[in-house]
């Protein structure tokens, strides 16, 4: 039987074959930390993107998808915010942005500083308000350069959004793993945020010489309009001068991404996260391996109900203020981490094993232990 050949055409502009997808979670099926928010800043449900708002009070959620031009893509979740109390203040603003390393750009294939050189952003929008919207990147430095870009949305209308951009000779990115590049979805920046003579509409600009201009003037009230929604999902950023179609990842894969830069291990009642010994009369020291090499050295924060199971008297004490720290035959890849915690009562006979666990007096408590390198 004779083999048919491939068709290629529809890559043909891309340096990545394999993995295409820069954007990590696009199809926004991870949220390991819980499917809604409603803090002003920071990663707070669905991986990797990271909103932040000011003024108006915004709910940030997961939402399942169920019909519509997005589902017929393969897409089954979207990210969504949702204003619950609006402002018209100037300073007002909401943004969706992913930070990505400097080392997955510089290896993707793109030659940022040719301007013959492309890559091409798209994803689904909907808003509840018709109107424009802007796409930015952002390359981190001491000269900050910017890119943006404008789409318009019909109200309550999937719309399938691309943006391609060319490279620029002034454009520097570092190749390791801090964060060089920022892709940003705006929904709505207020006009303390907006104007600037050379704010670019058609290359990258010098952020630094503009003040506080980060985008052109646009008549925009998304924010100043109570319960107003704007979804996005199939976030998909590559190298080449066109969309190709969104490369979808299994769960498994997309939460191994994910999990480089947060790792969050659920706790069951009774069930057993880390397994270490006394360290002193009122510290447990533990090891909790993780699932896939971590970004960098990360953070660590915990549920309630945290405890551990000391046998020697077969004790349960709880434990607090856990703390990462490392050893330095275990500081080269971050697979495994060396935990601190305080008890809450006396430990005796330093080094007797310990148990990191979960309980409560009602046997129904659930906790959690989380790691975050995020950038």
């Amino acid at each position: 039987m004779a083999l048919s050949k491939i068709n290629n055409d529809s890559f043909a502009d891309s340096a990545v074959h394999g993995r295409r997808n820069l954007i990590i979670n696009g199809s926004m099926q991870v949220a390991q930390r819980g499917a809604t928010a409603t803090t002003s800043a920071g990663f707070q449900n669905v991986d990797r993107f990271q909103s932040n708002s000011s003024q108006a009070t915004i709910t940030r959620s997961q939402q399942t998808l169920s019909s519509g031009d997005p589902y017929d893509d393969g897409f089954r979740k979207f990210y969504r915010l949702q204003v619950t109390s609006a402002s018209s203040n100037t300073n007002s603003y909401a943004e969706i942005h992913q930070p990505m390393e400097g080392q997955n750009i510089v290896h993707s294939g793109w030659d940022y500083t040719s301007t013959s050189s492309k890559i091409t952003l798209s994803f689904w929008a909907r808003s509840s308000l018709a109107g424009t919207y802007y796409i930015m990147y952002r390359i981190v430095g001491s000269s900050e350069r910017r890119r943006n870009g404008a789409f318009t949305l019909a109200a309550d209308t999937w719309t399938k959004v691309t943006f391609t951009t060319a490279g620029n000779s002034g454009l520097t990115i570092n190749n390791d793993n801090t964060r060089e590049f920022d892709v940003f979805i705006v929904p709505h920046y207020g006009t303390s945020f907006t104007g600037g003579e050379e704010v670019s509409t058609t290359d990258w600009y010098d952020r630094n010489s503009q003040g506080d201009a980060y985008l052109p003037n646009f008549a925009q009230n998304w924010a100043n309009t109570a319960n107003a929604t704007f979804d996005v999902t199939g976030v998909q950023l590559e190298v080449g001068d066109k969309a190709t179609p969104f490369e979808h990842r299994s769960f498994a894969e997309e939460l191994a991404l994910c999990q480089r830069y947060h790792y969050r291990r659920d706790i069951t009642i009774y069930d057993v996260a880390a397994m270490g010994g006394v360290q002193s009369t009122n510290r447990g020291a533990y090891l909790l391996h993780i699932p896939v090499a971590m970004r960098a050295k990360p953070s660590c924060s915990q549920g309630s109900n945290i405890y551990c199971w000391y046998s020697a008297v077969g004790q349960v004490t709880a434990q607090s203020n856990l703390t990462v720290v490392y050893m330095d035959n275990l500081a080269t890849d971050f697979n495994q981490v060396y935990i601190m915690a305080d008890a809450s009562s006396t430990l005796n006979s330093v080094g007797h094993p310990l148990a990191l666990t979960s309980y409560h007096s009602s046997g129904t408590a659930d906790t959690h232990v989380s790691l975050d390198a995020e950038l």
